[in-house]
């Protein structure tokens, strides 16, 4: 009966995780959007830290999960999150984006602008990116697919879309297909 902001996955040093218990704070009157952080690694006991320290009663840290619970984890999620630090995202794109776009889940994430991972979700229509570190544009996004649950479902849809015309076996088979195709006839 809440609305979850998911983030599911590595508790690193380059996510910025501190930047859900700043955000979180902003919402911290509002009972009905709860943050919840599923996972484990380097940056996990400063981030615990820094919830228990802060009091917060809307956000949740959880362990890392077995596969067989990902399906519930992105059931239970309205939006999910994949913020980084300034810099990070012209180094990756979050595999954790892609899970989120296959469970039909609006993606908020922290990147710069003309990053891959902004690209990405421009191109495929599946969520919105914020000025990295920046808890207040973090909040604004939060704050806008809260009010508008019709806007984050049709992001998650386009993203599902998405997935399936880039990555299901069907996608994955015929690329194949097409560049061993492509390679045999030179």
């Amino acid at each position: 009966d809440r609305f979850v902001v998911l983030y599911a996955g590595n508790v690193g040093l380059t996510q910025g995780l501190e930047i859900l218990v700043r955000v979180a704070e902003t919402f911290a009157g509002v009972d009905q959007i709860q943050f919840l952080v599923v996972g484990d690694g380097a940056g996990k006991a400063g981030l615990e830290r820094d919830v228990s320290q802060s009091g917060l009663t809307n956000i949740r840290l959880l362990p890392f999960q077995p596969v067989h619970r990902v399906n519930e984890m992105y059931a239970a999620a309205d939006v999910c999150v994949a913020p980084l630090r300034r810099g990070f995202s012209y180094d990756t794109v979050p595999s954790k984006i892609y899970t989120a776009m296959a469970a039909a889940r609006a993606v908020v994430a922290c990147a710069e602008d003309d990053s891959e991972t902004a690209v990405l979700l421009r191109e495929a229509a599946a969520g919105k990116w914020t000025i990295p570190e920046s808890s207040a544009d973090l909040s604004k996004a939060i704050c806008e697919l809260h009010a508008n649950p019709d806007v984050a479902a049709d992001l998650g849809a386009a993203g599902r879309i998405w997935i399936e015309d880039h990555y299901s076996l069907t996608a994955v088979v015929s690329a194949y297909d097409r560049m061993v195709r492509h390679v045999a006839s030179h």
